[in-house]
């Protein structure tokens, strides 16, 4: 067995399939996790009788488990394990392929290596795939594609989009695909930072947002450096939303992406906490909220923002609402 492994460079296929079955990250499978997956893949098919053969015939030490050379040699050399991988992969690639059926991206349907997607796969079964570093240009379409087609246990609570070197902006092809589907797939958290805001990256939010299961969307240091980005994020939150929590801190949102704050908040009755400190368009250093004139515009709307906030038992942060050298941002206080 040892041999065999050292022999082998394990195709990305294999591996994936192995962590589709070790669901406790043990680096095992046991009988429970082989029948549980073949079961719910096909269980006319994989009845108990038949899961219990398949795992007879791989467990080779009979120790009640199957490590990944076990799992390496069964593949290779079982006739049956092909009809495994094959249910597997049918499975994957139905689950990516009604996601993407249902939306209108050409960018998210383009065809992805079959080696790169089931390292991408693999990533998201074996470790912690909540952060998503990436090189500024890198194609992450197989990691979209991989986060669309695995079961939802593997799908991160957390997505982390940015770039792997912080002095870097991630382009707009890079993050778009990564954004929509860490909102389709069902993260509860999505961060994006030090991005490109091109028509891909907005438009992904605009479709994935809606329906998606996000709680807490953070766009602090997203480079954010023109207020209709956030506007159209704005408008794109649904009154049926699961969002409770929205971060729009140092960028530029302007008088326009305020107001669709504020409809937002309206519209979303899930919508409690909005983070709008040092926002801009920017005057003399002062940022939006800064100037505390009562016919100004900005701090109209803030304070609008404020009041529906207030009685939802919500908060908002900016520094309309600072006292002096503190700031005490919860609006039962204000």
């Amino acid at each position: 067995m040892a041999t065999l492994a050292a022999s082998l460079e394990v195709p990305p296929q294999v591996l994936a399939a192995f962590y589709q079955f070790d669901k406790d990250g043990d680096g095992s499978i046991e009988p429970e996790e082989l029948a549980g997956v073949l079961k719910k893949l096909d269980g006319s098919t994989f009845d108990q009788d038949s899961c219990n053969a398949l795992f007879e015939a791989a467990d080779v030490n009979k120790d009640g488990k199957i490590d990944l050379q076990e799992f390496v040699q069964w593949l290779f050399f079982d006739p049956h394990a092909q009809a495994v991988l094959d249910a597997l992969d049918s499975d994957r690639m139905s689950r990516m392929g009604t996601f993407l059926l249902t939306i209108d991206l050409p960018w998210m349907k383009e065809n992805v290596e079959q080696a790169e997607f089931f390292r991408a796969v693999t990533s998201l079964k074996k470790q912690d795939a909540s952060f998503f570093k990436v090189d500024a240009a890198a194609n992450t379409l197989p990691l979209a594609h991989a986060l669309l087609s695995v079961d939802p246990a593997s799908v991160p609570e957390q997505a982390l989009v940015e770039p792997a070197s912080g002095s870097a902006t991630l382009s707009d092809a890079s993050c778009a695909p990564l954004v929509y589907a860490a909102l389709s797939a069902g993260c509860t958290q999505l961060s994006v930072s030090n991005a490109e805001w091109g028509e891909r990256t907005i438009t992904a939010f605009e479709h994935g947002l809606p329906t998606s299961r996000v709680g807490a969307l953070t766009l602090s240091f997203a480079r954010i450096t023109d207020g209709l980005v956030a506007e159209r994020i704005m408008d794109a939150i649904d009154k049926d939303s699961a969002l409770n929590t929205v971060d729009l801190s140092n960028n530029v949102v302007g008088v326009d992406g305020l107001q669709a704050v504020h409809e937002a908040v309206v519209r979303c009755p899930s919508l409690l906490t909005v983070l709008l400190y040092n926002i801009g368009p920017w005057k003399d250093g002062d940022g939006l909220g800064c100037r505390r004139s009562a016919d100004d515009e900005d701090v109209k709307l803030l304070q609008e923002i404020h009041d529906a906030l207030k009685e939802r038992k919500g908060r908002i942060q900016n520094e309309a609402f600072n006292e002096g050298d503190i700031c005490d941002y919860h609006t039962s206080d204000n």
